[in-house]
């Protein structure tokens, strides 16, 4: 209780300091617990408007529950801090109460050892996501099983499925632990599976949207690694740089050599009571399954560090005097932390940066109109539905819940925010259903941003770190859209005339009849994808020998004196890596 009380005020005073909690999944959690609060646990996520989570579907169930009290008493954004402090409190107390099976009281310095000299795992913990009741479930799973408690071991199969999304890695787990006990005694023992299986069959069923829950867990864990290649997915999916990893976690990985050789050199007994042993095989068996997952997926850190901390304390702890193994973690975390707060990650996590603040998020929020249909990354959106609720986006936490069932929508959005849509406003408005759009400035190509500064149907509502647009008709200016042989019907949002189809990866030919009610001088923007050409009655007035990828601003300005009457406009165009098309814009004054 001590140990627990002691790190809860050091995590407390640590995350509280924070300008911002690390990740915007961490926001995303405390918006849908304080949905529970206020719309009952059984409550459908109203921000997703293209998502597999607008179904009802919550893959974190339990999560969002423990964090109700959390997010509706007081300001949820202090709420998310002091959860946090307690998952990492939670978590370090049963690290430690584990290690001091072997090394008695030396045990308690594990978890600053563990916190301070593996930063990869650090860079995990200070999130506030399922993954962290996930681990200590299944730290407490591996006793619970190696001690044959199996009501306890259904009872915690039962809250791993409904808190966190991957109910099969438990289950995993329990097979394996069942075949090691086998293999030891050759004995089945059938508690050791009827139990977790139970749990987790239970877990499957006995919560809210259990169809639309089961749709989303196979979407998520199947079908997301069959696309992952061509999904805009985190980093965190990829594996990690070993060298990188290696360097970080240096003074961890000299801490365990320093114990295990030291306690090679000791003449006293190995690990002798059968309750250590049965413990050591359970987390050694869990260490490698993780550590082997670390090695495909980054992530997985938060699993591999700590497993594999408790299976080497557990393995040699008996053979090393408890002040030797104190010395050891306790130089090593000293020296770790030059290495641990300087590390670009870590030095953001406890300082921030100028360009990510929650008061520009709440004044992002305060600029959303109620119920504003809203296109927005779906990374972005994890923090929007916090601080802008009001607000109606297209998708959260993952983009396989959007590429699924909407294929065409995803790929346009992807478009969108990567800068190569030429047609912002529209293909917001006709494709994604939607008025405005949000981004963090941060985040974006220099090619979207200008394309969002230069577009006239675009109109700031906000413009700080995060930015607001909403689609509106341009003013000012006309883009002229009707073209032959285009088929294009009267729409105010219509900006760029799109010829890839008739171009068919080559060039061609489209004509507009301009009539012109009296003698006047017109000012023109030619801006074309690729290489194009532009003549008025029969005079080339613009000429492009190169790409412009439809940057408006980049094009040429076409000046002409027109007589009463009609006049013909003709616009060659050429395939430039898949597109052909412009953006012919009338910028005469007064028009």
């Amino acid at each position: 209780m001590l140990h627990w009380v002691a790190a809860f005020v050091l995590f407390g005073a640590f995350f509280l300091a924070l300008p911002v909690l690390w990740d915007t999944d961490s926001y995303y959690h405390l918006a849908v617990a304080r949905l529970y609060a206020f719309g009952g646990p059984a409550a459908s996520v109203p921000w997703a408007r293209f998502s597999l989570i607008g179904s009802g579907a919550d893959k974190e169930w339990l999560f969002h529950l423990l964090l109700l009290p959390f997010a509706a008493i007081g300001d949820p954004a202090v709420g998310g801090r002091i959860a946090l402090a307690v998952l990492n409190a939670t978590l370090a107390t049963i690290v430690a109460l584990i290690a001091a099976r072997a090394l008695g009281n030396a045990g308690f310095a594990v978890p600053l050892w563990l916190w301070i000299s593996a930063p990869l795992f650090f860079a995990r913990v200070v999130r506030l996501r399922p993954e962290l009741l996930a681990l200590t479930i299944l730290l407490l799973a591996a006793i619970v099983a190696a001690e044959r408690r199996y009501i306890g071991f259904g009872l915690l199969a039962f809250a791993f499925t409904i808190g966190y999304t991957a109910f099969h890695v438990f289950a995993a787990m329990a097979v394996l632990w069942f075949a090691w006990s086998f293999y030891r005694t050759r004995q089945a023992e059938t508690g050791l599976l009827i139990a977790p299986l139970a749990g987790v069959a239970a877990g499957l069923v006995l919560r809210p949207h259990p169809v639309a829950n089961l749709k989303l867990w196979y979407v998520q864990n199947v079908v997301f690694f069959a696309n992952m290649q061509w999904l805009d997915v985190g980093n965190e999916i990829a594996p990690p740089n070993l060298i990188r990893a290696v360097s970080v976690s240096a003074l961890w990985i000299i801490a365990l050599v320093a114990f295990i050789a030291i306690a090679r050199r000791s003449r006293s007994s190995e690990v002798s009571d059968a309750r250590a042993k049965s413990n050591l095989a359970y987390l050694t068996i869990a260490a490698a399954v993780f550590v082997v997952l670390f090695f495909r997926f980054g992530r997985m850190a938060l699993y591999a560090f700590p497993l594999t901390s408790l299976a080497v304390v557990i393995a040699f702890g008996r053979r090393i005097r408890p002040r030797v193994a104190a010395t050891i973690f306790g130089a090593a975390t000293i020296l770790a932390l030059p290495i641990a707060f300087g590390t670009d990650k870590l030095q953001f996590i406890r300082s921030g940066t100028r360009d990510v603040s929650e008061l520009d998020w709440n004044a992002f929020g305060r600029a959303v109109p109620r119920d504003a249909k809203i296109a927005a990354r779906w990374s972005d959106a994890d923090a929007y539905v916090f601080f802008a609720p009001q607000g109606r986006y297209l998708n959260v936490l993952d983009p396989t819940f959007m590429a699924v069932p909407y294929p065409r929508r995803y790929t346009a959005q992807r478009r969108l925010f990567e800068g190569t849509d030429p047609d912002l406003p529209r293909t917001a408005a006709r494709v994604l259903d939607s008025d405005y759009i949000a981004l963090d400035w941060t985040l974006a190509s220099g090619e979207l941003v200008h394309r969002l500064r230069s577009d006239p149907r675009l109109e700031v509502v906000y413009g700080g770190y995060n930015a607001l647009f909403r689609v509106r008709p341009p003013k000012g200016v006309r883009f002229v859209t009707d073209w032959q042989p285009l088929a294009q019907g009267a729409d105010p949002l219509a900006g760029y005339v799109d010829a890839t189809v008739i171009a068919q990866r080559d060039c061609a030919t489209l004509t507009h009849v301009e009539v012109i009610d009296h003698p006047e001088r017109r000012v023109y923007e030619f801006t074309p994808w690729g290489r194009s050409a532009l003549a008025i009655d029969g005079t080339v007035r613009a000429s492009i020998p190169d790409s412009r990828r439809a940057l408006l601003g980049f094009g040429s300005r076409v000046e002409v004196a027109f007589s009463a009457g009609s006049h013909h406009f003709d616009v060659r165009t050429c395939h430039d890596h898949g597109s052909a098309g412009f953006f012919l814009v009338d910028r005469t004054p007064g028009h």
